[in-house]
């Protein structure tokens, strides 16, 4: 038996375990928001892809994350381990589709602006260029 029959929520998980790299753009694509509970993390990759996919983002406000996403904006942060003030992060973006979208259109815009990859090469190159010219 596994952890999800023993908690009586197997109905409603569908665990996938790790995912080939190719179809995780479709998954996120096809959930309406995106958790990643984390207790701690020190970037959260993965919380910039579901951004880009004009996801919202629930996650734990811990080094990484909390650098990424922003409070009721386009995303929300909880406390690590609290799991009373995830599920009720959960439900509140769940329930409204309206909040949902502008999140999501948030994080997509975040995304757009701090973390396009030609402006990040860019900034790269230009330190480069002054520590060899500095």
């Amino acid at each position: 038996m596994d952890r999800f029959s023993q908690l009586g929520v197997s109905d409603l998980v569908d665990y996938r375990g790790v995912v080939p790299i190719e179809q995780v753009p479709d998954m996120i694509n096809r959930s309406r928001i995106f958790l990643y509970p984390s207790r701690e993390e020190p970037f959260g990759l993965s919380i910039v892809e579901a951004m880009a996919c004009a996801r919202p983002v629930l996650t734990t406000n811990v080094f990484g994350p909390s650098e990424i996403v922003a409070h009721r904006v386009d995303g929300y942060l909880v406390d690590p381990g609290d799991s009373r003030q995830l599920a009720d992060a959960a439900y509140a973006l769940l329930s409204d589709k309206r909040v949902q979208e502008r999140m999501g259109r948030e994080a997509r815009k975040k995304v757009e602006k701090r973390f396009d990859i030609k402006q990040h090469a860019d900034s790269l190159l230009r330190i480069y260029e002054d520590e060899m010219t500095g």
